[in-house]
């Protein structure tokens, strides 16, 4: 009677491996998921404290619409000189930062943003004596997969 040879048989190898793939990969796969999330959140606080930046800025426009020609408003005590938003080269378009409508203040963003693709604007709503501003910025959103 011959005995059996030490070792182990093809099949029980296979599935070793197998089960060391598959490890392999669930940690792989953790690892991408916890980093595309961090990834997310460092974008979430980006634009978080633009949005913060946005309405700090806006605050400065507080007071009579000095578009109404009935009401004349002295331009010398507005924030740099006038009374909207400065665009990238520090001009006035001598409209109000606080219109009524969408503004656009991309021109706010940090230079490697704004080349990313990020945009920022805000949205004044008149609600007769109050007004309402909502800001937006929006970022690419990042590849999931290969």
């Amino acid at each position: 009677m011959k005995g059996k040879a030490p070792g182990f048989a093809l099949a029980e190898v296979m599935i070793a491996i197998l089960l060391a793939a598959a490890v392999t990969a669930g940690v792989f796969a953790a690892t991408l998921s916890s980093r595309l999330a961090l990834e997310k959140s460092d974008d979430k606080a980006r634009a978080d404290a633009i949005v913060h930046q946005i309405t700090g800025i806006l605050g400065n426009y507080q007071g009579p619409d000095p578009t109404d020609a009935a009401h004349p408003v002295d331009t010398s005590y507005a924030p740099n000189g006038c009374w909207d938003i400065p665009d990238s080269m520090g001009g006035c378009s001598g409209g109000w930062a606080l219109t009524a409508g969408t503004h656009d203040v991309g021109q706010l963003l940090p230079a490697g943003l704004a080349a990313a693709g990020w945009t920022a604007n805000y949205t004044v709503t008149d609600n007769g004596s109050t007004k309402a501003i909502s800001v937006n910025v929006s970022w690419p959103q990042q590849a999931t997969g290969p």
